[in-house]
C-alpha cells in the first residue's frame, strides 16, 4: 500500500517532479542535529534558514557533539541532488558562535510518507529530527547494528541502531512493544538524472543516535499473534494425542470382546465335547467295571475281557482328551501372536 501510495503521488507529480536547490554558496554555517562517532557526515541545521544538510567529511570521523555550532568552508554543494547535502567537505567549528538547536518534530508514520511530491503542501521531512511511535513488527539482529521495523496499520519505517550482536536489547524492546524512536529521518531519493528532479523515493527510516533514541512506551501484550498460534497448535497437538489414544483405547476393547468371545465359545466347545464324548466314555468305562467286578470267580475270562475294554477306553479318552488340549494352545496362540522366540 505504501508503494502504491508513493507510485500514484509520482505519476500525479511527474510532469514536474520535485526538486530542491541543494546547490549553495560556501561558506555555510549550521548547528549540528545528529552526529555519531566513526561517521565521516553529520547532519546540521544551517543557520541561513536553508534547512537541514547532510555534510560529509574529507578526511576525518570526528563526532562532534550535538549543538556544536561549525562552518563548512569548502565542498561540493551540487544542484543534481535533490537533497541538502555537501560532499569532501572540510569543517571548522564556531566556538564563538553559539545557536539554538532545533526542536525534535513529533510525526506519525503517515507523515515520514508525506512529502511535497506526493501531497501538494507538504514539509520535506528528509535530514529532520523527528520522534515517532509505532508497534515493533520486527528486530533484526546484525554484528555491528540492530534493525528495527516498526509500523502502524499497513505502514512501517526502519530504525537502525548501533548496538552489536552481543549487547543485549533493553528487557521490554520485543515484538509487540509500542517504540518511540527519536532520530535523523531519512529516505532514499529517485532522480531524474537529466531533469535533475525527484519522482519517488524508498526507503524511509528513523535513524537514532544510540540506544537512548529508542524509548518503550509501553510492553508488548501478552498475547501476541506468534503465542495464540502457538496455543492453537499446542490445543490441536493434545487433541490429536486424545483422539489417538481413544482410538487405541476403543481398539483395545475390541480385542478384548473378540478374545472374551473366542475364549467363551472354546469353552461351550469344550463343555459339549465333555459332555457329549469324554463323559459317555467314562460311563461306559464305569459299566464295564462294574460288570468285570461280577465276573471275577465265577468267569474270569470275561472279566479280563471287559478290563481290556476299560483300558482301551481310557486309552482312547487321553488320546482325544490330548488333541483337544493341543487344539485349544494352538487357537490360543494365534490369538496371542507370535511368541519371542519365533520373533
Amino acid at each position: 500500500m505504501v508503494f502504491i501510495l508513493l507510485a500514484a503521488g509520482a505519476v500525479a507529480g511527474e510532469a514536474t517532479g520535485y526538486r530542491q536547490n541543494s546547490a549553495h554558496e560556501l561558506p555555510l554555517d549550521g548547528v549540528v542535529t545528529f552526529s555519531r562517532s566513526g561517521d565521516r557526515y553529520f547532519f546540521m541545521s544551517a543557520l541561513d534558514g536553508s534547512g537541514t544538510w547532510r555534510i560529509e567529511r574529507e578526511k576525518d570521523a570526528f563526532a562532534y557533539k550535538v549543538g556544536t555550532v561549525v562552518s563548512v568552508t569548502n565542498g561540493e554543494s551540487r544542484a543534481t541532488y535533490t537533497t541538502r547535502r555537501v560532499n569532501h567537505a572540510y569543517v571548522a567549528e564556531l566556538k564563538d558562535v553559539a545557536a539554538d538547536l532545533p526542536r525534535p518534530k513529533d510525526v506519525t508514520i503517515s507523515d515520514l510518507y508525506s512529502h511535497p511530491l506526493t501531497v501538494p503542501g507538504a514539509e520535506d521531512l528528509w535530514g529532520r529530527i523527528v520522534r515517532c511511535a509505532g508497534t515493533v513488527r520486527d528486530i533484526n539482529r546484525r554484528q555491528t547494528f540492530t534493525q528495527i521495523q516498526l509500523g502502524e496499520g499497513n505502514r512501517s519505517f526502519q530504525a537502525a541502531v548501533r548496538i552489536n550482536i552481543d549487547t543485549p536489547l533493553p528487557d521490554d524492546l520485543k515484538l509487540g512493544a509500542k517504540v518511540l524512536i527519536g532520530g535523523v529521518m531519512l529516505y532514499s531519493p529517485v532522480d531524474d538524472p537529466v531533469r535533475h528532479v525527484m519522482t519517488d523515493f524508498t526507503d524511509v527510516s528513523v535513524m537514532p543516535m544510540d540506544i537512548n533514541g529508542v524509548e518503550v512506551l509501553s510492553k508488548a501484550p501478552f498475547w501476541t499473534a506468534g503465542r495464540v498460534w502457538l496455543l492453537l497448535a499446542g490445543i490441536a497437538v493434545v487433541l490429536a494425542l486424545v483422539f489417538m489414544k481413544l482410538k487405541l483405547t476403543q481398539r483395545e476393547k475390541q480385542l478384548e470382546k473378540l478374545e472374551f468371545e473366542a475364549i467363551r465359545r472354546e469353552r461351550l466347545k469344550l463343555s459339549y465335547e465333555l459332555h457329549d464324548d469324554f463323559q459317555q466314555l467314562l460311563g461306559s468305562c464305569e459299566f464295564q467295571l462294574e460288570a468285570a467286578a461280577e465276573w471275577l470267580g465265577r468267569d474270569n475270562e470275561k472279566a479280563k475281557e471287559g478290563i481290556g475294554k476299560v483300558q482301551h477306553w481310557l486309552l482312547y479318552t487321553q488320546d482325544l482328551l490330548r488333541k483337544r488340549l493341543w487344539g485349544m494352545n494352538e487357537k490360543l496362540a494365534e490369538m496371542e501372536g507370535p511368541s519371542e522366540e519365533a520373533k
